[in-house]
């Protein structure tokens, strides 16, 4: 916590930045930058010297208006109310979103 970034988007500070890894690769960590009122900013590396690591930076913000959130929400609902109906088996073991 405390750091901070650049980015195409801004800068941000307090920043949290959580390691991930996989137990098979110990010495492969990926960087998860995340910003207040944000989410994530930045996803980077550092360890293993393996080519395939991708870095990603957030670009740009765009802020909804409440209307727009609620379409957002609706669009949402109708797509996991698509998914259920298209793959049951996987679905079957999940709980549906409840509306707030």
């Amino acid at each position: 916590m405390g750091l901070s970034t650049c980015v195409p988007s801004g800068c941000y500070v307090d920043v949290l930045v959580t390691e991930e890894f996989e137990l098979d690769k110990p010495d492969a960590y990926q960087l998860k930058y995340y910003a207040r009122g944000v989410g994530v900013v930045r996803v980077g590396w550092r360890g293993s010297k393996e080519e395939d690591h991708e870095t990603l930076v957030l670009a740009s913000v765009t802020h909804l208006s409440a209307a727009a959130i609620e379409e957002v929400r609706q669009e949402a609902f109708a797509l996991e109310q698509s998914a259920y109906g298209i793959s049951k088996d996987v679905w079957a073991h999940t709980q549906p979103l409840e509306p707030r």
